[in-house]
């Protein structure tokens, strides 16, 4: 059926059950954002629909084609299915490719003098670029000392001195993911992800210097440490090499493997097996150690970002504070109106409401925070999820802005969409200090390569998804 085909209500776009296809799929975004997403894409929903046990498929705004599910997809399967399946495509390459935001005692007039020599300072500290390696000991750690750091994730390495008791209440899962066994990880994947934990990596990862440029909800905002005019640091990476080649074993692993199990996706980008089989559940303990590194590797990077701020301007170490630290790429075992679900997020965000048992206590009363990055150059924003999210979107929200334009496109490889010029990318990024800490072009990383994230986030906000606490604009960008 054909995107015009399919029936629209306010910001939503439903795509209904046909063919294989086991539930209705609905995408969210204004009607400007619907009419733009690619046929690709949303053939990519219906394909996930038709997987065994799926029982709710949803696209966000910032959807875009991906691999197997697309990039702004959900899909959730119900448990007490014996056939329901588990994939590695659903979930993405980076596993756990996550942000989070922190905050600090100072505002954009302390910090803008210092802005070159902040980011010189981390790229001094925090590795850079594809294959950049870490400058932090314990990202250098092996044997056992690494078996802990992937099996306990945060907690352990709060204990080894990179953090606090509070690091570990704001990271989504506590950033222990379980269960979690090296012994299901390749030794190419642990090669790759050796000496890497401390490190930014390369593409859309960045660590950013933003201010408050807009508070929305002062309740909200005051609970979690925001004022106006504040400076802030935002830091998004994931799991490195570690769980790039996680992800591409286990897909070898289960295509193998559907057969035997009668599987059979309508694409093998989709290459899936039930959760219970023992390919599927060597799966998530080697993604959940995936997701543990990544997080990790978040925490080690706040970690000396602490320390550049110590330095820099004379704060203590808790004067970072942070806010909260979310998952992208992802499935978890999650329970939704007394039903156990997988919810896959694949690009997507956790957002729950207040008062679900999974919030922080500290944030009981007001939600778990979102963290939402834009675009190099445009708006990010910390949202809080809804009770209307959590019935419609299995307590998900959008992960970024999406792109628009692939980046061989936008570096002139293709004849698709264009190339963006040195003089438009100055032009976007007038104002803002900017550094490719790898020395990469960062033309493909352009704001006008992605949708506009103030348009991708009010289109859940304008439907009662999520509320708005701040709006954050860029002061400096460092990118992998």
């Amino acid at each position: 059926m054909s995107k015009t085909a399919a029936s629209k209500l306010k910001n939503r776009l439903i795509l209904p059950r046909e063919g294989e296809m086991r539930v209705d799929v609905t995408v969210y975004g204004s009607r400007a954002i619907l009419d733009g997403i690619e046929d690709e894409a949303l053939q990519q929903l219906r394909n996930a629909a038709c997987l065994p046990g799926v029982v709710g498929v949803v696209g966000m705004p910032d959807i875009h084609t991906g691999y197997g599910l697309p990039i702004g997809g959900v899909m959730a399967v119900d448990t007490r299915d014996p056939q329901a399946v588990v994939s590695p495509g659903a979930v993405g390459v980076d596993i756990n490719c996550g942000v989070r935001a922190v905050t600090t005692p100072l505002t954009t007039s302390d910090v803008q003098p210092k802005l070159k020599e902040i980011l010189r300072e981390v790229v001094a500290v925090v590795g850079t670029g594809v294959g950049g390696k870490t400058r932090s000991e314990i990202g250098r750690v092996t044997g056992d000392d690494f078996r802990k750091l992937v099996e306990k994730g945060v907690p352990w390495v709060v204990k080894q001195g990179y953090g606090s008791r509070l690091d570990v209440e704001r990271t989504e899962e506590h950033g222990a993911l379980e269960p979690a066994s090296l012994d299901d990880v390749t030794e190419k994947a642990l090669e790759r992800g050796s000496g890497q934990v401390g490190t930014l990596g390369s593409g859309n990862h960045f660590l950013e210097v933003q201010r408050v440029a807009e508070v929305y909800d002062e309740r909200l905002a005051n609970g979690m440490g925001f004022f106006q005019d504040q400076a802030v640091v935002m830091i998004h990476c994931g799991s490195r090499g570690f769980g790039e080649q996680t992800c591409q074993d286990y897909l070898r692993v289960m295509e193998g493997a559907m057969a035997r199990y009668g599987v059979h996706p309508p694409t093998k980008h989709l290459a899936s097996a039930p959760i219970q089989s023992a390919e599927g559940q060597a799966y998530l303990r080697a993604m959940a150690c995936a997701a543990n590194y990544a997080w990790v590797n978040r925490q080690v990077i706040m970690h000396e970002v602490r320390g550049v701020f110590q330095r820099l301007f004379g704060l203590r170490y808790d004067d970072l504070q942070l806010v909260y630290d979310v998952a992208h790429n992802i499935a978890k075992q999650e329970d939704h109106g007394g039903r156990p679900l997988l919810i896959h997020r694949k690009g997507a965000t956790r957002a729950f409401p207040a008062g679900h048992p999974l919030v922080p206590t500290d944030y009981r009363m007001l939600g778990q925070p979102a963290v939402v990055p834009g675009s190099m150059g445009t708006a990010s924003f910390v949202v809080v999820g809804t009770e209307a999210a959590l019935r419609e979107t299995y307590g998900s929200v959008n992960h970024g802005s999406g792109r628009v334009m692939s980046r061989s496109a936008a570096l002139g490889k293709r004849g698709r969409g264009g190339r963006v010029t040195d003089e438009e990318f100055r032009a976007a990024m007038r104002g803002i200090v900017y550094m490719s800490g790898s020395g990469e072009n960062l033309l493909d990383e352009a704001p006008q390569v992605y949708k506009d994230s103030v348009e991708v986030v009010d289109s859940l906000a304008d439907i009662g998804l999520v509320t708005k606490v701040v709006r954050l604009m860029p002061l400096a960008v460092l990118k992998g």
